[in-house]
């Protein structure tokens, strides 16, 4: 009996001391393929600049605000997600009433006042203000890594503005639109729509950054603040509607060319900054990735309870 006893208590413990190891060993690939926050007070683990933009799956949050709404940030929810998802909305519902839109607008005096120059100074303003946006002040900066964060944002900007005019320049061949003025069939969607939503949803992003809208506890301070942090997106109306007021482009043209710029910059800016800014991730409860003990490929979930 003695002996039987001991028997289970060895294999107790072999089999207690394995769990462990396997549980310190799973542990240990978690951390090693799961992108930790940046709870030491490091500026994104000091990881190098160029992978440092680029956090797990952070990019999907624009289009499932699922750490915003942990949050409870609604203002970062309505134009992160909520303005791209209206304008591809009605970029699609809207077609029939785009020759409507089409004589409407072009009625309109105060719209255009750049045509002769194929509206290329408002966009460029508009970057201009994106880029300036650069330099703002950030919630993430503490006074120690000032130049990291303008750095992250500047590559964020030219990335996110390279991408949605890549995507938009290859669109226009599928879609293959014929512009109102009869020039070629490059109409849908929107070249300057794209880069003017682009850069207006960067610098709306900045300056939700700068002001922390979701954090002012004063009411109607906050709404002022998030009322603040929309106002780049006038601009990008006003670009779009220029295009449709010159005959370059119909309304649903532009929204779409919107659509695409803002949700590919939103991306973008939440990839770089979501865990910085919220000190958690879009999703980080699945990891999978290749464990060369194992020699083959290990899919890992975890919950914290």
């Amino acid at each position: 009996m003695r002996s039987v006893l001991c028997a289970m208590l060895i294999a107790g413990s072999v089999i207690g001391t394995a769990t462990s190891g396997l549980a310190q060993s799973s542990q240990d690939m978690l951390r090693q393929l799961l992108p930790q926050l940046a709870d030491d007070g490091k500026y994104k683990r000091e990881d190098p600049w160029w992978s440092r933009n680029f956090q797990g799956f952070d990019f999907l949050e624009p289009l499932i605000p699922r750490v915003a709404a942990s949050r409870g940030d609604v203002g970062n929810i309505v134009l992160d997600s909520g303005v791209p998802y209206s304008l591809l909305t009605t970029a699609f519902a809207a077609r029939s009433t785009d020759q409507a839109t089409l004589t409407g607008i072009g009625r309109w005096g105060w719209v255009g006042i750049d045509e002769r120059q194929d509206n290329w100074p408002v966009l460029a303003g508009l970057f201009a203000l994106a880029g300036a946006g650069v330099f703002l002040p950030s919630t993430q900066d503490g006074g120690q890594y000032f130049g990291d964060v303008k750095i992250d944002r500047a590559m964020v900007l030219v990335l996110g503005a390279a991408t949605a005019y890549g995507t938009t320049e290859s669109l226009k061949y599928v879609l293959d639109r014929r512009r109102p003025n009869g020039e070629d069939s490059l109409s849908r969607p929107s070249g300057h729509a794209t880069g003017g939503f682009a850069a207006m949803a960067f610098l709306s992003n900045v300056l939700r950054d700068a002001l922390a809208p979701e954090k002012e506890p004063d009411l109607g301070v906050r709404i002022l603040k998030e009322a603040t942090t929309a106002l780049p997106y006038l601009g990008a109306s006003y670009l779009a509607l220029e295009r449709v007021h010159g005959k370059e482009h119909f309304l649903t043209d532009t929204l779409l060319g919107g659509a695409i710029g803002a949700f590919t910059m939103n991306m973008f800016y939440a990839w770089s900054f979501t865990r910085t800014k919220y000190g958690r991730g879009w999703f980080e409860d699945v990891s999978v990735g290749y464990d060369p003990r194992l020699r083959g490929i290990e899919a890992l979930v975890h919950h914290r309870f």
